[in-house]
C-alpha cells in the first residue's frame, strides 16, 4: 500500500501547477542556530580504509557518492558499535585512494587517489587524532594502486595503481621515504587489491590483467619476488577488496564490477573457495579490513548501480552481518518525542536500495542514536506517529492499522477507523487527550486513492470522523498543537487541484478556522512543531514549486514571522520533533537537493547568541525613590548578534497578569538596552528566544 501512496503522490506533485506566494523581506539576525549533532555517514564508493589495531578501530577516510558527483575528504572510525566521524580536515576529497596501518609506529598510512581533476602522489599518515602530511614525492601521482603493511619487515608496500596508464612497479615506504624496488618479475594488473598474509608472511595480490580479454590473477610477494599463484578466464572479477582473517588463516574477497557476482570467496595460499553467496549486496570498491580484536571483517560501502552503499558488514567466518546502531540516511520516518522516558523516538522511511532497517525502532537521547526494537509494523513511508502523554505511549498510523509504542514493543491495536491511507498529518490535543488525524492519500469508497479532508479522532478507544469541512482534501500536510493556546494547527501540503498550498488553520476540537493565507510559500513536505519553552509552532523546510527550502518560520496564533538564524541544506520529508525536557528541537534526515537520503541529525538551540540577561529597578527622578520618583526597570542584553538585529524581551507584570513584549535593537557593541517607566511590585523578566534566561524583579512602590 505504502508504495502504492507513493507513486500517487509523485504524480499529484508532478501535475498540479505550484504557485509560490511573495514573502516578505528578511528580518535581521536572529539568536539561535541549527547545529549539527550527529553528521551523516553519506553512501560512498572507493572510499580507503585500514585496522588501527592499537585503539581497536576501524579508519575510513573519504571516496565517491555518485549523487552529484562527490568528493568525499571526511575520516570516520569504526568501534565494532556504531561509527563515529572524526576530522573532516586532513588530506583533499578523493576516490581510489588506498590506506594501511603500521602497527610498528601506530599510523595509518594514506596514499594517492583521484580528485576530480587530477591523480594525486601524497602520503598522509592518521595518529588517531590529526592527519599529518608527510610526503609529497615518491611513487607517481596515481589512483587505484595496492597498500599493504608487512608486519615482518615493517614497511608499508605500494604496488602499481593508474597514472595514465596502469602500472607494474613496487614501492616501500618505511616512515621516512618512499624506495622504488627494483624487481624481476612485475604483474601488471587494474583495479587490484592487496593484504598481508602474516602467517605465510607474504602479500597477496588480486585483480584483472590489463588488455582486451580479462584474466584474474593471484599473486603473492615474499618481500624480494612477486610469484603468480593462480590464473582464472572464467568470472573474472574487478574492485574487489580483500582482508586477511588471522584468526582463520585465510584472505577473503567479496565485490565485483564485472559480472556482478555476491560470493564471498577465500584464498589459503593454494586455491579459491567460495564459502558464501548470501550477504552484502553486489557491490564493488567497498572498504574492507579484517578486525583483529573481535575477530571479524569489516566491510563498508561501496558502488551499486545507480549509486553507493551506506551500510556495514561483518563476517565471522561463516555468516555475513548487518550491523545498525543508528538509521541510516532516509527520507519521511517520523519521530515523537517520548516524554515518559526522555528520548526521541524514530521509526520507518524511505530507503533505496532497501536495507531493513527501516523496520528498526531507534531512540536519540541528546548525544547518540541507539537501536531499541527490530520487530514492528515493518516497512512503512507514510506513516505518521504521536505522543500521547496520557497513555505515555507513541500512536502510528499507516494504512488503516493503528499501532502503539510502549517504549519496549509495538502493538497493534485496531484496522478500525479512517480508511485507508498515508502521507496524512497527525497531533495530539493535550486538553482534550485527544488524537487528531487530518487528510492524506486516502481510499475512497469507489476504491481509489484521493487527496482527503476528513477530520478523524482517537479517544483511546476508537476513532471517530469529526468533521468533513474545513481544509480542503490535502497531502503531505504538517500539523502540530498550540498548548498556549489549545488549538491543533496546520499548515500547506499539496491541496487537491490547487498544488503547494499556503494556507494556515486551526481547529478547536469542533471547527476549522482558516487564520491566515500569507507567510512561508506554499509548499509540501515540510516539518513542524511546538515549541513549548517559547509558545511557538516552528516550521522548517519543505518543497516549494519544485525547490528544496531550508526556512525556518515561527506562528504566534497572530502571524507567521520567518527566522533568520544559521540554517541546515534544504530538504523535506524530514522528521522533526521537540524535546521538552532539553528545550531542543530535533530534526533527522529528509530528502536533499540531489535526491540523497540525508541521515544527519540537527538540533535548535534558541538561545545561541544571548549571553547574558541583567534587570534592576530603579529610581528616576525626585530623590532615593521619594516623592515624584518614578521606578523604572533596566534592561541589559548581552549578545553576539549582528548591529541591527532585534531580541524580544518579555517584562510580566504578576500583579496584573500582564506581560509587555519589546523587540529591542542590538547596538554596535553587541548590547540590547530598554527601560519600562512606571513600573511596581514584582516583575519577571524572560528572553523571549531563550526562556532559560530570565530574572525576577521587585520595584518598591
Amino acid at each position: 500500500m505504502c508504495s502504492h501512496l507513493r507513486h500517487l503522490c509523485v504524480l499529484y506533485t508532478a501535475v498540479i501547477a505550484a504557485l509560490v506566494h511573495c514573502v516578505p523581506d528578511a528580518f535581521a539576525d536572529d539568536s539561535g542556530a541549527w547545529q549539527l549533532v550527529y553528521p551523516w555517514l553519506r553512501k560512498r564508493s572507493e572510499l580507503g580504509m585500514a585496522y588501527d589495531s592499537r585503539r581497536g578501530v576501524a579508519v575510513m577516510f573519504g571516496g565517491f557518492d555518485i549523487r552529484g558527483d562527490t568528493y568525499l575528504g571526511d575520516t570516520w572510525e569504526y568501534d565494532g558499535q556504531r561509527w563515529t566521524r572524526k576530522s573532516t580536515e586532513g588530506p583533499s576529497s578523493r576516490k581510489g585512494h588506498k590506506m594501511a596501518y603500521d602497527s610498528r609506529r601506530g599510523v595509518v598510512v594514506l596514499f594517492g587517489g583521484w580528485d576530480g581533476a587530477r591523480r594525486l602522489g601524497d602520503t598522509w599518515e592518521w595518529d588517531g587524532v590529526a592527519w599529518t602530511l608527510r610526503a609529497a614525492e615518491g611513487p607517481s601521482p596515481r589512483w587505484w594502486p595496492a597498500l599493504a603493511y608487512d608486519e615482518h619487515r615493517s614497511v608499508v608496500v605500494l604496488h602499481g595503481g593508474i597514472d595514465g596508464d596502469a602500472q607494474d612497479d613496487t614501492w616501500e615506504w618505511d616512515g621516512n621515504s618512499w624506495i622504488l624496488r627494483e624487481l624481476d618479475s612485475r604483474p601488471l594488473l587494474q583495479h587490484h587489491s592487496l593484504t598481508y598474509d602474516s602467517i605465510r608472511r607474504v602479500m597477496v595480490l588480486f585483480g584483472l590483467t590489463v588488455g582486451i580479454n580479462f584474466h584474474e590473477q593471484t599473486w603473492e610477494f615474499d618481500g624480494n619476488t612477486w610469484v603468480m599463484r593462480d590464473e582464472n578466464d572464467l568470472d573474472a572479477r574487478s574492485r574487489s577488496a580483500m582482508s586477511f582473517d588471522a584468526a582463520r588463516g585465510v584472505t577473503v574477497l567479496h565485490g565485483d564490477s564485472l559480472s556482478n557476482q555476491e560470493e564471498t570467496e577465500v584464498w589459503d595460499g593454494q586455491s579459491w573457495t567460495i564459502v558464501s553467496r548470501s550477504g552484502p549486496w553486489t557491490v564493488d570498491s567497498q572498504g574492507m579490513v579484517y578486525d583483529s580484536r573481535r575477530g571479524v571483517t569489516v566491510l563498508f560501502g561501496g558502488y551499486f548501480d545507480p549509486g553507493a552503499r551506506d551500510t556495514t558488514w561483518e563476517w565471522d567466518g561463516q555468516t555475513w552481518t548487518q550491523r545498525t546502531a543508528s538509521p541510516l540516511g532516509r527520507a519521511e520516518a517520523k519521530m515523537a518525542y517520548d516524554a515518559a522516558r526522555g528520548q526521541t523516538v524514530l521509526f520507518g522511511g524511505y530507503r533505496h536500495p532497501k536495507t531493513g532497517d527501516e523496520e528498526h525502532t531507534f531512540a536519540w537521547d541528546g548525544r547518540q542514536w541507539s537501536l531499541i526494537a527490530t520487530i514492528g509494523p515493518g516497512e512503512l513511508l507514510s506513516h505518521d506517529m504521536i505522543y500521547n502523554s496520557r497513555e505515555q505511549s507513541i500512536l502510528l498510523v499507516s494504512g488503516v492499522d493503528t499501532w502503539s509504542w510502549n517504549g519496549a514493543t509495538w502493538t497493534w491495536v485496531t484496522d478500525v477507523g479512517p480508511s485507508q491511507r498515508g502521507n496524512h498529518a497527525m497531533t495530539y490535543d493535550k486538553s482534550r487527550g485527544i488524537v487528531v488525524l487530518f487528510g492524506g492519500i486516502a481510499k475512497n469508497d469507489n476504491g481509489n486513492f484521493r487527496p482527503n479532508g476528513e477530520t478523524w479522532e482517537w479517544n483511546g478507544s476508537e476513532w471517530t470522523r469529526e468533521s468533513t469541512r474545513g481544509p480542503s482534501n490535502r497531502f503531505d500536510h504538517a500539523m502540530t498543537y498550540d498548548t498556549a493556546r489549545d488549538v491543533t494547527v496546520l499548515f500547506g501540503g499539496s491541496a487537491e487541484g490547487r498544488g503547494d498550498d499556503g494556507e494556515t488553520w486551526e481547529w478547536d476540537g469542533r471547527r476549522w478556522t482558516l487564520v491566515a493565507t500569507t507567510g512561508p510559500a506554499p509548499r509540501y513536505g515540510h516539518a513542524m512543531v511546538y515549541d513549548e519553552g517559547r509558545n511557538v509552532t516552528v516550521l522548517h523546510g519543505g518543497r516549494s514549486a519544485g525547490i528544496e527550502l531550508a526556512d525556518m518560520w515561527e506562528w504566534d496564533g497572530v502571524e507567521w514571522r520567518e527566522r533568520q538564524v544559521e540554517g541546515i541544506p534544504p530538504r523535506y520529508g524530514h522528521a522533526m520533533t521537540f524535546d521538552a525536557d532539553r528545550n531542543r528541537i530535533v530534526l533527522y534526515g529528509g530528502w536533499g537537493e540531489l535526491g540523497e537520503h540525508l541521515g544527519d541529525t540537527w538540533e535548535f538551540d534558541p538561545c545561541v547568541g544571548l549571553s547574558k540577561l541583567k534587570a534592576r529597578c530603579r529610581a528616576k527622578g525626585g530623590g532615593g525613590g521619594g516623592g515624584g520618583d518614578i521606578t523604572i526597570i533596566k534592561v541589559t542584553v548581552r549578545t553576539t548578534l549582528p548591529e541591527g538585529s532585534t531580541v524580544p524581551v518579555d517584562n510580566t507584570d504578576l500583579t496584573n497578569n500582564t506581560t509587555d513584549r519589546q523587540r529591542i535593537p542590538v547596538n554596535s557593541r553587541g548590547k540590547a538596552r530598554h527601560k519600562w517607566p512606571d513600573q511596581h511590585g514584582e516583575h519577571v523578566v524572560t528572553l523571549a528566544d531563550c526562556p532559560r534566561l530570565t530574572q525576577t524583579v521587585t520595584c518598591e512602590p
